[in-house]
């Protein structure tokens, strides 16, 4: 009797788990770009900073989706009444898929991450 069957099957089943961790298992690769990328997005940045992270021009919305996110931080009292939305399309991933941030001026005062389980 051999123990090598047994020692490859753990290698392989740790390269598998490696590459789980290192790929987000599965994950999909443009997903998991954005959602680093909107990560690093914080409250109170500007609009230059966001879009040294996100890219150049977010285009202005009114998605509901946003607008629903708006409602629920209003309620908490953290959103002024100018809040403006911009959104970030993830590539690949068509219309629906996107970062949201919205500003006050020229600062971060909320973000969203918009359909990402899709």
């Amino acid at each position: 009797m051999t123990c090598r069957p047994v020692s490859v099957s753990l290698a392989v089943m740790f390269a598998w788990l490696l590459c789980c961790a290192v790929s987000g298992c599965g994950r999909d690769a443009a997903i998991a770009e954005a959602e680093a990328k909107c990560d690093k997005v914080k409250i109170g940045m500007t609009a230059a900073e966001v879009e040294a992270i996100l890219g150049p021009g977010g285009e202005e919305t009114s998605d509901p989706n946003l607008l629903g996110v708006q409602k629920v931080v209003e309620k908490e009292g953290n959103l002024p009444a100018s809040t403006k939305w911009k959104k970030w399309k993830v590539p690949g991933k068509g219309e629906r898929v996107y970062i949201g941030v919205a500003f006050d001026g020229d600062k971060v005062v909320s973000k969203a991450k918009v359909n990402f389980d899709e």
